[in-house]
C-alpha cells in the first residue's frame, strides 16, 4: 500500500493541492476585503507559501489515513437496501420546515422573469424554456384556476421537492448497486436531507436546483461507464438513463449544453474498442440525446416564439475587464478608444462598474452595434488586455472571488446593509407567509446578514469556496491513485466550474453541484478503491 511510487504521487499531488489552497486562501482574503490585489506584495507570497505547506501536509496525512482505513476495515457487505419511496419521503419531510418558514416557497432570483414570460407570452432563451414553462406554467396555470398565485408557487415548490428527492434517491440507489453499504446509504440520505444549503435550494424556484441534481446523476453514470465500459454498454437501460440525464443537463441550464457535449464525445471516443459489438447501443445513445434536443431547440422553441438571448450574456468577463480599465485609466486612455467602447456600452454604465457583478455594465449593451461589428469590440478588448494585463487578471479574480475563496463573505452586489448569500424572500406575484418564525429568522440572517458569514461552522456547511476545495481534494486523490474512472468523470464538474467562472457574478446557486457532491464523491472513490466490480476497466485498450 505504501510503495515508493504511491508516496511520490501523494507528495506531488498533495503539494499541488497545497499550492492551490495557498492561493485561494491568501489571494482570496485580500480580494474579499479590498476588491484589489497587488501581485508585487511579498507578503502575499509568504502567506501563500505558509498555507501551501500546511495544506500539503494535511492533505498527505488525510490520503494516507484514508488508504489505511479502507484497506483494513471498509468492505462491501450485502446490506439491505433502503426502499426508494422511504428515501424520497425522508428527504421531502425534512425539507418541509424550510418550506414553511417562507411559505409558499422562495420565489426570487429569476423566478419573477420566468413567470412574467408565461404571463405575457413573450419568451427568451436567456432562461431555459423548459424551466420557464414549468415554473411560470405552474404559477400562472394554478392562478387561472383558483385566482391565487401562492397556490401556484406551492405546486411548483412541492413538485420540485419531489423531483429533487427522487433524483437523490436514484443516485443513492445506483451507488449502492455498485458498492453495497448500509452505512453509506444512511449517511448519504442524512446528508441530502439535512445539509442546510441543499434544503434552502430545495424550496427555491431556481433552475440550478434541478440542473445540478441532473448533472450529478449524469456524472455518476459517466463514472459507471468508465469503471467497466463493456458491462455498462451491455445494459440498454444504462444507455437510456445516460441519455436522459445528458439531455436534462443540456436543457436545464444554458451552460449544460457544453458540459454534456464534451462528456458525450469523450464517452464515444472511449467506446471505439467496443464499436463493432455495441454500435447499436451507441447509435441509440446519440439518437436519444440528439432527437429530443433538436425538437426542443427547434419546433418547441418556434412554437413559443422563443427569442435568442442577447449577446452580452456571454460577455460578462470582457465587459468587466474593459470597464475596470476605463474606471482606473479613463484620463489617460486615447479618446478614440473610449469613444469606440461607448458605442457598445453607454458611459453611465461604465461609471456604474462594480467589481463583483457585471449586470450594471452590461444592462444597456448595444446589441445592434455588436452584431454589426463585433470584430472592433474584440480588437479593443485584446488591445487593452495587452496594455493592462494585470488589470484584466485582477478583474477576473475579483469578479469570481466569492465562488472560490473559502472565507468569502458572499456579497456580490456590494450593498452596505445586505449580503447576497441566498435570496430568501417571496417576490411578486407571491405573498410571503412565515409559519415557523425562529427558523425564518435564522435563514434570513444567513441570507442577508454579513456577520452571519463568519466562523468555522459557516465555512464547513455554507461556503461554496470550501466545497470547491473539497472537490479538488477528492479529484487530486483520484488522480494520484490512478483512479481513472473518477478522474475522467470529474471533468463534468471541471467543465461546470469553468463555465460558471465566465458568468456575471459568483452566486452560491451556481455551485450547488459541489454541495450535492460530497457523499457521492466519497462513495465513488470508495467503490473504485475497493474494486467491488472486479478488475478495473483498462481505458487504454
Amino acid at each position: 500500500m505504501f510503495s515508493k511510487k504511491r508516496i511520490l504521487n501523494s507528495t506531488l499531488y498533495s503539494a499541488l493541492f497545497g499550492i492551490i489552497a495557498g492561493f485561494l486562501f491568501s489571494a482570496g482574503k485580500v480580494l474579499d476585503k479590498t476588491d484589489s490585489i497587488q501581485f508585487s506584495d511579498p507578503g502575499l507570497y509568504l502567506r501563500m507559501v505558509i498555507i501551501a505547506v500546511i495544506s500539503s501536509f494535511i492533505c498527505f496525512g488525510l490520503w494516507t489515513a484514508w488508504d489505511f482505513i479502507v484497506s483494513k476495515s471498509v468492505k462491501e457487505t450485502k446490506a439491505k437496501r433502503i426502499p426508494f419511496p422511504v428515501m424520497m419521503g425522508v428527504q421531502f419531510l425534512l425539507w418541509i420546515p424550510y418550506w414553511l418558514s417562507v411559505y409558499p416557497g422562495v420565489f426570487s432570483y429569476d423566478a419573477y422573469d420566468e413567470w412574467r414570460m408565461v404571463a405575457d407570452g413573450i419568451y427568451s432563451s436567456h432562461h431555459p424554456l423548459i424551466h420557464t414553462l414549468f415554473l411560470g406554467g405552474a404559477v400562472e396555470g394554478i392562478h387561472a384556476i383558483t385566482g391565487n398565485y401562492n397556490l401556484g408557487i406551492v405546486v411548483y415548490t412541492i413538485v420540485q421537492m419531489l423531483l429533487l428527492s427522487a433524483c437523490f434517491s436514484y443516485i443513492i440507489y445506483r451507488l449502492n448497486k455498485r458498492f453495497h453499504s448500509f452505512f453509506m446509504q444512511v449517511a448519504t440520505l442524512v446528508y441530502f436531507s439535512l445539509q442546510p444549503v441543499i434544503a434552502m435550494f430545495a424550496i427555491a424556484a431556481v433552475k440550478d436546483t434541478l440542473f445540478c441534481a441532473a448533472e450529478m446523476a449524469f456524472f455518476l453514470l459517466i463514472f459507471e461507464f468508465f469503471r467497466n465500459r463493456e458491462e455498462f454498454l451491455k445494459d440498454r437501460n444504462n444507455v437510456k438513463e445516460l441519455a436522459a440525464f445528458a439531455f436534462l443537463t443540456m436543457i436545464l441550464r444554458n451552460n449544460g449544453l457544453y458540459i454534456a457535449l464534451v462528456c458525450v464525445v469523450l464517452i464515444l471516443i472511449f467506446s471505439i474498442p467496443y464499436l463493432k459489438k455495441y454500435y447499436k447501443k451507441l447509435l441509440l445513445l446519440i439518437a436519444l440525446i440528439a432527437v429530443p434536443y433538436f425538437l426542443y431547440i427547434g419546433p418547441l422553441s418556434l412554437a413559443f416564439r422563443c427569442k435568442v438571448y442577447e449577446p452580452q450574456e456571454k460577455l460578462s468577463v470582457p465587459l468587466q475587464q474593459m470597464a475596470r480599465v476605463y474606471k482606473y485609466n479613463k484620463d489617460t486612455l486615447p479618446k478614440e478608444e473610449t469613444d469606440l467602447l461607448m458605442q457598445y456600452v453607454p458611459e453611465v454604465n461604465l461609471e456604474a462598474y462594480r467589481a463583483t457583478v457585471s449586470d450594471f455594465v452590461k444592462t444597456e449593451f448595444n446589441t445592434e452595434k455588436y452584431r454589426e461589428d463585433s470584430a472592433s469590440f474584440y480588437k479593443l478588448w485584446l488591445t487593452w488586455g495587452k496594455r493592462y494585463p494585470m488589470t484584466y487578471i485582477s478583474s477576473f479574480l475579483i469578479n469570481t472571488v466569492d465562488g472560490w475563496y473559502p472565507g468569502a463573505v458572499i456579497d456580490g452586489y456590494r450593498k452596505e446593509d445586505l449580503s447576497s448569500y441566498f435570496d430568501y424572500r417571496v417576490a411578486p406575484p407571491g405573498e410571503e407567509v412565515v409559519l415557523i418564525p425562529f427558523l425564518h429568522e435564522k435563514l434570513d440572517s444567513i441570507s442577508y446578514n454579513k456577520e452571519s458569514q463568519h466562523g468555522i461552522f459557516f465555512l464547513l456547511f455554507f461556503s461554496p469556496g470550501w466545497f470547491l476545495l473539497c472537490f479538488i481534494h477528492f479529484w487530486f486523490y483520484a488522480i494520484s491513485r490512478r483512479h481513472k474512472s473518477f478522474s475522467l468523470a470529474g471533468l463534468v464538474h471541471i467543465l461546470h466550474y469553468a463555465t460558471v467562472l465566465l458568468g456575471p457574478m459568483a452566486l452560491v446557486r451556481y455551485e450547488l453541484n459541489f454541495f450535492y457532491g460530497i457523499p457521492v464523491f466519497i462513495w465513488c472513490i470508495l467503490e473504485e478503491y475497493n474494486g467491488s466490480k472486479g478488475k478495473e476497466d483498462n481505458l487504454c485498450e
